[in-house]
């Protein structure tokens, strides 16, 4: 488990997950590692931070305004963030 400015994709195992919550209408979407690497094609070696410009939302059409986290398998689960 890293922290967000220095987890790369290769860093995700098959049960971690990068959640995305719009910063305007509070959509959140859970995109799986196999996600990451097979449906968005990203380097393994890109950096999860830097992904949140990436993202435009489904519901509001928002864009740059995403707020990316990694939510990883087996830590314990706070329902404040989730």
């Amino acid at each position: 488990m890293k922290m967000l400015y220095e987890a790369r994709v290769r860093d995700l195992g098959p049960e971690d997950q990068v959640k995305v919550q719009c910063g305007r209408c509070l959509h959140v979407v859970l995109i799986p590692q196999v996600g990451m690497v097979q449906g968005m094609r990203l380097a393994p070696d890109t950096l999860i931070a830097s992904l949140e410009d990436r993202f435009r939302c489904r519901k509001c059409d928002t864009k740059g305004s995403a707020i990316v986290t990694i939510v990883w398998a087996g830590a314990p689960v706070n329902p404040a963030y989730h």
